[in-house]
């Protein structure tokens, strides 16, 4: 039987935060420890090219991958090359690490839960400094994505489904640090879009198919007819 809830972070014990077929061309990337394109990934599993960069692009987004542009050599664009990130899979394992260190930590203060909101509304802050301090409510499904939250697109009444977590195990033993400061993050770039973030709420493993994120201001800005 499924577990209730979204998936984790890729290479852990217990699940992946991709499918399998994004999670094999991650390997086969990885496999070969070089720069590699598109249709020798595809020449792997019999994938039609277009099929392996979308994969390849998600993966891009998320940081599993790094892309670079092949040198020319006649007449054409030049193929897009990409290889292994460095921080792939033990990084991964030490980032969930130290936020399970953290969130520790904030548990054992006076008022966890305002420290931990606190937390994800400045992480958001700093984020947006670093791309200029705008964002905009439509933003906000690839602004989570980039995230490695896998979202869905929001329904009518502005929820969203989060399908991975990027650090499950340690929002598992903390879910009370480390999904308030993810639900911080999230009321933080709402406001940032110029949208009242009160009634903005995270339910822990909500759905079959991970964790609830209901944004009320979305079905506000885009009411059913």
């Amino acid at each position: 039987m499924a577990e209730h809830g979204p998936m984790g972070p890729p290479e852990t014990s217990e699940s992946l935060s991709m499918s399998s077929a994004r999670a094999a061309v991650l390997g086969a990337v990885r496999e070969r420890g070089r720069l590699c394109s598109v249709r020798e990934i595809a020449q792997d599993f019999d994938l039609h090219p277009n099929t392996v960069r979308e994969h390849l692009d998600a993966l891009l987004e998320q940081g599993m991958v790094a892309r670079e542009t092949s040198s020319p050599t006649g007449r054409g664009r030049p193929a897009l090359l990409y290889r292994a990130t460095s921080g792939s899979a033990d990084a991964i394992r030490d980032y969930e690490l130290l936020t399970d260190v953290l969130a520790e930590q904030i548990s054992r203060t006076s008022d966890p839960e305002a420290m931990a909101l606190a937390a994800g509304r400045s992480w958001a802050q700093r984020t947006l400094e670093e791309k200029g301090g705008t964002t905009r409510l439509a933003d906000l499904p690839g602004e989570i994505g980039r995230l490695g939250f896998e979202p869905t697109m929001p329904d009518e009444h502005g929820t969203i489904l989060l399908r991975s977590c990027p650090i499950l195990d340690a929002a598992k033993r903390h879910p009370d640090v480390v999904c308030t400061v993810h639900l911080g993050y999230v009321q933080a770039l709402v406001e940032a879009a110029g949208h009242d973030a009160a009634d903005t709420e995270l339910t822990p493993m909500g759905d079959p198919q991970g964790c609830a994120l209901r944004v009320a201001a979305i079905a506000r800005e885009n009411p059913r007819r």
